[in-house]
Formats: structure tokens, sequence, C-alpha cells
């Protein structure tokens, strides 16, 4: 009973690392597309989708059973899109 355990568990970590790693390929070309074209500033192509993915996980793992879903996905994303720094031409 225990290796299977031991069996399923390897296996379950296999099948999140694989669609982790199907979800970082497709940031990485989303944030290329985007420094191509102007949108986003060019972001280092392994770290950049792996720190979207653990701001992400982190803020589900925190705070999912107390703040609907779409607060965490709105609050995540205008955080990743727009940082924590005041425009530079605001005054705090």
């Amino acid at each position: 009973m225990q290796q299977g355990e031991a069996r399923l568990f390897l296996r379950k970590n296999q099948v999140v690392r694989a669609r982790r790693d199907r979800i970082a390929d497709g940031l990485g070309r989303l944030l290329e597309r985007g420094a191509q074209s102007g949108v986003f500033r060019k972001v280092d192509r392994d770290l950049g989708p792996s720190m979207l993915i653990g701001l992400v996980w982190g803020t589900t793992l925190n705070h999912a059973d107390d703040t609907p879903a779409e607060v965490l996905a709105q609050r995540v994303a205008d955080l990743c899109l727009h940082g924590i720094l005041q425009p530079a031409t605001e005054s705090i």
C-alpha cells in the first residue's frame, strides 16, 4: 500500500509539473509577443512566467477561502499589469 501511494504521489507531481510547464510556455510566448508589439516590456523568458504563476498560486492558496475568484483575478491582473509604483507624473 505504501509503495502504491508513493507511485500515486509521484504521478500526481508529474502531472502537475507537466501542466505547469505548458502554462509557463504559453505565458512565455504571450510575454514575448507582447514585448515585440511594444505592449509589455521585455522580461526574463524563464523567470517571468514562473513569477506570474507563483503570484497566482500564492494568492489563491492564501485567499481563495475568503475572497471571490473574480476579485482575486482582477487584483492579480492589476498588480501584474500596473505594478506597485505610482506613475511618475503623480505624487504621493
